[in-house]
């Protein structure tokens, strides 16, 4: 594996960068390697095999999948020779390091434009969310990510494994024959709703635990007993070990954000004190149109 070469030479780039490399088959619908600056997301890479053509990468279902979710905000796919740089979805720069001619990586004349795409890579900076309707876009996205690992590690998994036995407890429970794609939907969008509902709760009393994933479920109040019950399902087993990445990245985008200044302007824009059920339906119409969207509607 190449990996540890490209985290060196991404971490070597600028000061506070941290390339982490990603287990594979422990972490499902995330990239090769997730990039932080000071402790944040910037940005993700997928590497392929020096000899994978990269066009034809372009279109396969698991980089339509990465473009359609939060991944797709600052990516970079790569065969470690050449460089393609996606913003917001779309295909900003390509450059490359070398060209493979029988078999021999000969080395490109000019690598400016490599420096150029991987220090714009480098420098894209957060998206500032300022408004429930900007954190229901970003949640929108973020869940995409969630989907995708549970879709991922379902064709991947036997039927007597984690995310298949959780999906037979959901049809018992909701008495409802439910494929890989609704159970996927289903079980992102709690998770989704939940870790809201539960910020909240956290921003109104924190108690004594830090927000995470595993201490979400207490601040979802009682009052929503169906809520609570099936997120402490999907959220507090094992069974979602391999897509905990996923989530945990979600989590960070809660805890990033001004909650409170968001649930001001909530209050003064909607003239509500409940943002809890209104916020569902914003989140809601962001999180259909996205899936639209990926269906070509």
């Amino acid at each position: 594996s190449h990996y540890p070469s490209l985290k060196r030479l991404i971490e070597g780039l600028m000061m506070g960068i941290n390339a982490r490399i990603e287990e594979k088959g422990n972490q499902a619908g995330i990239p090769d390697l997730t990039i932080r600056k000071n402790d944040r997301i910037l940005g993700y890479i997928e590497a392929k095999d020096i000899n994978i053509d990269l066009t034809k990468i372009s279109k396969t279902p698991q980089l339509k999948r990465y473009l359609e979710s939060n991944i797709g905000d600052n990516l970079i796919l790569t065969n470690y020779l050449e460089f393609h740089w996606y913003v917001n979805g779309e295909c900003e720069k390509t450059a490359k390091i070398a060209d493979l001619k029988s078999g021999k990586i000969i080395l490109v004349n000019d690598l400016q434009p490599i420096r150029e795409i991987l220090q714009l890579f480098l420098n894209q900076t957060a998206k500032d969310i300022n408004n429930y309707y900007d954190l229901a876009k970003e949640m929108a996205a973020y869940t995409k990510t969630i989907i995708n690992a549970i879709q991922s590690s379902l064709e991947i998994e036997t039927t007597t494994e984690e995310l298949n036995r959780l999906k037979e407890t959901f049809k018992k429970l909701l008495l409802l024959d439910i494929d890989n794609d609704k159970f996927a939907d289903m079980y992102a969008q709690t998770i989704a709703y939940g870790l809201f509902t539960a910020k909240i709760g956290h921003v109104q009393n924190p108690g004594q635990f830090a927000f995470n994933r595993t201490t979400a479920g207490i601040y979802i109040s009682d009052r929503i007993p169906f809520l609570k019950g099936f997120f402490d399902i999907v959220i507090n087993s094992d069974n979602v070990s391999n897509i905990h990445q996923s989530i945990e990245n979600l989590v960070e985008l809660l805890n990033t954000v001004d909650m409170t200044n968001i649930l001001e302007n909530f209050g003064r824009e909607t003239r509500t004190e409940d943002p809890v059920l209104h916020f569902y339906e914003t989140f809601l119409a962001a999180y259909e149109s996205s899936l639209r969207k990926s269906r070509g509607v």
